[in-house]
């Protein structure tokens, strides 16, 4: 696999990073203690990326799963794409496929397990929904 950092990066303590596919780190990435990041397909991450501790990012299943009479019935591996200026919050997991527009902000123990579309939306809960827009992370 590959890793791509396209400027300054924090990763703290205890992260852990497994790639088989490619993951590519925006500019002014910074990411608290004990994500983790695997990649078998994509993982992209925009400039300004804010993810908080304890996150899970993975593009794919692991495993695949067939039906009674051999087909196979899940896709394994799709790539996943976070948008700029987006701020994860704790224990969050975001799902093969999803895509995070720019600037939206996930609460946290979210589970992301469809793509969130638009900008400076807040998005939450098990599944991960809307819950407001118009807003916007306070920089840091």
């Amino acid at each position: 696999g590959s890793i791509e950092f396209k400027g300054t990066a924090r990763i703290t303590h205890g992260c852990k990073i497994r790639c088989n596919g490619k993951i590519v780190f925006g500019s002014d990435f910074l990411s608290s203690p004990e994500c983790y990041f695997v990649s078998r397909s994509s993982i992209s991450i925009g400039d300004r990326a804010r993810i908080s501790w304890n996150t899970q990012i993975c593009d794919g299943d692991f495993h695949a799963i067939e039906d009674l009479q051999g087909n196979q019935i899940n896709t394994i591996n799709k790539p996943i794409i976070i948008g700029h200026g987006v701020w994860i919050g704790n224990h969050v997991k975001i799902c093969k496929g999803v895509v995070i527009g720019n600037f939206n902000i996930v609460a946290q123990s979210s589970v992301v397990t469809k793509s969130i579309s638009g900008e400076n939306q807040i998005i939450g809960g098990f599944p991960a929904k809307f819950i407001k827009g118009n807003a916007r992370r306070i920089r840091d």
